[in-house]
């Protein structure tokens, strides 16, 4: 008994040791699943369509809805519609004579929402998200901020994440589904 209590308590110390996985609500990391991955997953963990959003998070702070031009037929006007709780937006494309929508971007500065842990808004510095997720697979630098972009392995190469980091800090998230 003695050996089975020791044996136990070295496996929880050992577990103690690993990062913990980013995940939304009620998430579980997928065997071999990456960092990336994850960090991809938990910014659509609320949903992917205005009905799956609102039915997990309530009515919305703010709306608004706007034209935009189709990529693919100069004749035709999309529909963007955005919806914003707090410092959580989502924003969806509807396109001309098309009767569904495409999630076209997900961003939060508020730290928690969603869970990205162990990734933090407002504490994780930049030395950080590269030690959990590796190297970007692009940068890009605007003043004194630094996106840090991840492509989701395994779909589309347009699926990506940036984080923005203003003075070393994390502030932002965007996830951005590959739309075509």
């Amino acid at each position: 008994m003695r050996d089975r209590l020791t044996l136990l308590l070295l496996v929880a110390l050992a577990a103690c040791g690993k990062a913990e996985p980013m995940l939304g609500p009620g998430e579980s990391l997928a065997a071999g699943d990456s960092a990336v991955a994850s960090l991809y997953r938990a910014g659509l963990s609320f949903g992917v369509t205005r009905l799956e959003v609102s039915r997990r998070l309530g009515r919305p702070d703010s709306t608004s809805i706007a034209p935009s031009p189709n990529r693919h037929d100069t004749t035709a006007t999309d529909t963007v519609r955005f919806l914003g709780f707090g410092r959580l937006a989502y924003i969806f494309l509807q396109p001309a004579r098309a009767q569904h929508e495409f999630l076209l971007q997900v961003e939060t500065g508020d730290p928690g929402r969603p869970d990205l842990r162990p990734i933090l808004i407002g504490r994780t510095p930049a030395g950080e998200v590269r030690t959990r997720l590796g190297e970007p697979s692009r940068t890009d630098t605007l003043a004194d901020t630094l996106a840090l972009w991840y492509t989701n392995p395994g779909e589309a190469a347009d699926d990506m994440v940036g984080l923005y980091l203003l003075r070393d800090t994390l502030r932002l998230v965007r996830w951005v589904p590959y739309v075509d």
